[in-house]
């Protein structure tokens, strides 16, 4: 039997939005976490909010990593770092994902393809991001490109879209569908 994948990873603007109360990345990680998948970050958004929280000269944008940082605990939300084999791994990765011309915003490229890579050495079944670059990309090229690294593929969603689609089941079955 195949090992199950039970996590979600969450980029920095999905977490950002969830601690700030945005009720579809809140009704997004609920719906997933009922389903038995667990919302997870990866390293790369870890040391971006870190990152962030530090450097970044516009004081309310340091406060809102900061408030990210620490909704980890507050929402359950796990932190799985990689290191040594899988960190090089996802490195590589990533260079392969930018290689590919996909992701074509380039202020967040680099971010974007680690963030995916990352999600996919870590087996995550899902990737909630706002990521205007990742959610552009053609997803059957990304997904080819993990599974030519021997990667699961990741399925990669914006939490609206999901909300969106939790609406319309619910609009079904209050209409009498299956």
């Amino acid at each position: 039997m195949a090992q199950q994948r039970k996590y979600a990873a969450l980029d920095a603007d999905v977490l950002i939005k969830l601690c700030d109360g945005d009720s579809n990345a809140q009704e997004a990680v609920d719906w997933l976490s009922s389903r038995g998948v667990y919302p997870m970050v990866t390293a790369a958004v870890i040391q971006t909010l870190t990152s962030m929280a530090v450097e970044d000269k516009v004081a309310d944008n340091r406060a809102v990593a900061e408030k990210a940082l620490k909704c980890l605990s507050i929402f359950g939300i796990l932190d799985a770092p990689l290191e040594g084999v899988e960190l090089d791994i996802a490195r590589l990765t990533s260079l392969r994902l930018l290689e590919s011309g996909e992701l074509k915003d380039s202020a967040c490229a680099e971010i974007d393809a680690m963030v995916i890579a990352e999600a996919a050495v870590q087996n995550c079944f899902i990737l909630l991001t706002d990521s205007k670059g990742i959610l552009d990309a053609k997803y059957d090229d990304l997904a080819l490109i993990l599974l030519d690294r021997h990667l699961s593929d990741v399925l990669i969603y914006s939490p609206d879209a999901i909300a969106s689609f939790i609406r319309r089941q619910e609009e079904e079955t209050a209409g009498g569908g299956i």
